[in-house]
């Protein structure tokens, strides 16, 4: 090897050991950090709004029927929820968010057991723990 090859192989040595890997993998981008989890900890999938019960009464159950219901949980309709996805199967009725003044769970067990009422769940809180990593 001649002077001029040992000195461009050394060169190309020193400039491969410098240089510093770059990382540019994106990682697991559901995999929340230590720091990230403090800031978008804001409920547990456990908790729900504590006075307020979903449900969904029966097809063609009468108006009185649905008034005497909730007459019995002492409840009121705060809100009607009517997706486009329920209205294309022709649900009119949609689900009705029942605010009551006793526990929810105190609700919902009525609400299971009433002859009129189809589906009945809590109102539970909806989270995501996915962290975008988009620098956009």
């Amino acid at each position: 090897m001649n002077h001029r090859s040992k000195a461009l192989v050394g060169l190309l040595l020193t400039t491969f050991f410098a240089c510093k890997k770059e990382d540019t993998s994106f990682g697991n981008p559901l995999k929340i950090t230590e720091n990230q989890s403090t800031l978008f900890k804001t409920t547990t999938p456990n908790e729900y709004v504590p006075n307020q019960i979903l449900i969904k009464f029966k097809s063609g159950t009468s108006d009185k029927d649905k008034d005497d219901f909730l007459a019995q949980l002492d409840g009121v309709i705060s809100e009607k929820i009517i997706t486009s996805a329920m209205k294309r199967r022709g649900d009119t009725e949609g689900l009705l968010v029942i605010s009551i003044p006793n526990a929810a769970t105190e609700g919902l067990k009525k609400a299971k057991l009433s002859q009129v009422v189809e589906v009945a769940e809590l109102n539970y809180f909806c989270t995501t723990q996915a962290v975008s990593n988009d620098p956009f």
